[in-house]
Formats: C-alpha cells, sequence, structure tokens
C-alpha cells in the first residue's frame, strides 16, 4: 500500500500576504506547486468570480499575473493534480486609500 503524500490548499498556492494594503495597478504574482511527487496538470486563476486565466501541462506551475484594480480584489487559484486530486485557495486583497492632493 502506497501512502499518498497530502495535499493542502497552503503547499499548493503559497499566496502572497493580504495584510498589507496594495496599489492600484500593482501586479501580484501567483505561482502554483503541487505535492511532492505528483505533477500539476492544470491551474485556473479567478479574480474577481471571472476566469483570468488558466495555464495547462508543462506550463501549469508558470508564474501567473494579476493586477488589483478595484477597492477589493478577490483572488482564487484552482491546482488540478495529476491523480485527480482539486485543491482551491482564496485570498482577498484590498487597494490602499487615494491620497487627497493638497491644492
Amino acid at each position: 500500500l502506497t501512502q499518498v503524500p497530502p495535499f493542502d490548499a497552503a503547499d499548493a498556492t503559497p499566496l502572497p500576504s493580504n495584510r498589507r494594503c496594495r496599489r492600484r495597478g500593482s501586479r501580484l504574482r501567483l505561482r502554483a506547486k503541487g505535492p511532492p511527487g505528483v505533477p500539476i496538470v492544470r491551474t485556473e486563476f479567478l479574480v474577481n468570480g471571472r476566469r483570468a486565466g488558466t495555464l495547462v501541462g508543462a506550463q501549469a506551475d508558470d508564474p501567473f499575473f494579476v493586477r488589483v484594480g478595484r477597492a477589493r480584489t478577490r483572488v482564487v487559484v484552482r491546482v488540478h493534480a495529476l491523480d485527480g486530486r482539486v485543491v482551491e485557495r482564496a485570498r482577498t486583497f484590498r487597494r490602499c486609500k487615494a491620497r487627497r492632493r493638497r491644492g
């Protein structure tokens, strides 16, 4: 009996921190990782509920860039492993408040 390595959301997609605000138009670098010994076959990226991109095959673990636009941007990363396991992780990034100009 072979032991299946654990595959949880935190291991699959190390997302950038959302503790500090992001400037409008700044780019987030997202990259998926698979469990040890099991390749990733597909990675889906959703931004604010809409599909922003899909990476398939050898490109499934390539970096993917998302721009922060609105006051809040919700990013969902869905990773499909070769053995059929699917892991999803979501995080919401907030934009910094606009500075008032004097004058």
